[in-house]
């Protein structure tokens, strides 16, 4: 009875969100919205971690009432997002046959292909960042666009689906490795339940649950010893992607096998040559997300202080930062979940972008691995939406917020207790 409490507290909101006459109007009230969704999913996740055994006919339906949630806001307006039009856009110019790696939306050689969504592309005066694979995805979606409709807009909205197709994937892959390791299938919640996929991906299309599928197979793989398989998945997540390429030392088991890793990188990115290589080589560019700009960043701005703001200089501690905490999870032979996880969080702390979607790549690590304190900074992350507010009447992005220190202080500060605690169990267990 109360799973299907928690599912109808849930699903009510979520039509709220989505019956909004207009959520451009309502961009305050979505994310108060999207605030009270994450108690229920904290509690429902208190619920699932609690379980020794699962209760088959309640799985069922939260799997059900997980796609409900997701069909609910389907079709909603991405009005908190952009991002739509500017895949739309790399889509449009690869089937004339430019190279988004070369083209900028801004190009006078590409001004016959501006339309009304021209003043809503992010970005125009960029190539594109994202990797080949999520590149030949678009351009196979422009061409179902195309088809489906004339109107921009409603073209942009056909974007969605790549997003949707692969979050479901995710789905799929958890429930069939939590049937593997024999854990309560009602764990699939910390994940399936979580407002983080359902308004990301369903609501606003972010293509990050293409890399995020294919991460999730490759680790799962890695964790039952299925190399063959696992090299692959994390070439196409790096395909998707240029993050979890970083996460290759997690899978040295099977490095015998690591060729086939290569070889679907060179296969992913063949049709881009020339022009990837820009990507790689300008690693001022490549690397912006981890500092250059900031949006909703924490460790950042003390990183930037010591760097005496010199953005670059920053930036750089943040990579080494990352890289320590990666060696840590190889040097301490960190399961490939357990050490994925510890450097996820570590980039994502130190980086000077942490948008909300960014936060679903902990999301399937922690059906898994129990941190409670990520959790609760999963649920915090619509506040860093506020900055839409500028965007959408002012037409001014404004990352740095203080509204974003009341994710931070507390999920920092229970963080930093919750290791120093497994810390001390650690040690009580080895004497």
């Amino acid at each position: 009875m109360i799973w299907l409490l928690l599912a109808g507290a849930q699903e009510a909101l979520y039509a709220r969100i989505r019956f909004a006459e207009d959520i451009r109007q309502h961009i305050v009230g979505t994310i108060l919205l999207l605030l009270a969704l994450g108690l229920f999913y904290l509690y429902a996740c208190h619920r699932s971690m609690a379980l020794e055994r699962t209760q088959p006919a309640h799985a069922r339906w939260l799997l059900a009432a997980a796609l409900l949630f997701r069909l609910t806001l389907a079709g909603l307006e991405p009005a908190f997002t952009d991002d739509l039009n500017r895949y739309r856009w790399e889509g449009r110019v690869q089937a004339e046959g430019g190279n988004p790696y070369l083209s900028r939306p801004a190009d006078a050689r590409w001004a016959h292909l501006r339309d009304e969504t021209f003043d809503h592309i992010p970005g125009v005066e960029f190539p594109s960042i994202y990797g080949a694979f999520t590149l030949q995805l678009e351009r196979w979606t422009w061409e179902l666009a195309r088809r489906m409709s004339g109107d921009p807009f409603a073209q942009a909205a056909w974007f969605k689906l790549p997003a949707l197709l692969f979050d479901l994937v995710t789905i799929a892959l958890l429930w069939r490795f939590l049937r593997w390791r024999g854990l309560p299938y009602e764990r699939i919640v910390i994940y399936a339940w979580s407002p983080l996929p359902v308004f990301e991906f369903w609501g606003m299309g972010h293509n990050d649950a293409i890399a995020l599928a294919f991460l999730t197979a490759a680790l799962l793989a890695a964790e039952a010893g299925r190399w063959r398989a696992a090299w692959p998945a994390l070439a196409l997540a790096a395909g998707a992607k240029l993050w979890p390429a970083g996460l290759v030392p997690l899978l040295r088991q099977g490095w015998r096998h690591s060729w086939l890793f290569f070889i679907v990188i060179a296969a992913l990115w063949a049709p881009f040559w020339p022009g990837w290589e820009t990507l790689i080589l300008d690693a001022r560019f490549a690397s912006g997300f981890v500092g250059g700009w900031r949006n909703n960043d924490s460790l950042f701005g003390g990183l930037l202080w010591l760097a005496g703001g010199d953005f670059y200089l920053a930036k750089r501690l943040a990579f080494g930062l990352a890289a320590l905490a990666l060696a840590a999870a190889v040097w301490l032979r960190l399961r490939p979940l357990e050490g994925t996880l510890v450097f996820v969080a570590s980039l994502l702390l130190v980086s000077g972008n942490c948008h909300p979607w960014y936060l679903t790549w902990l999301l399937p690590l922690l059906v898994f691995v129990d941190v409670p304190p990520l959790l609760l900074w999963t649920v915090c992350a619509p506040l860093a939406h506020v900055p839409v507010l500028g965007w959408i009447y002012a037409r001014q992005w404004q990352g740095v917020h203080e509204m974003r220190w009341l994710t931070y202080v507390p999920v920092l500060a229970w963080l930093a207790v919750w290791v120093a605690v497994s810390i001390r169990k650690r040690h009580a267990r080895a004497r």
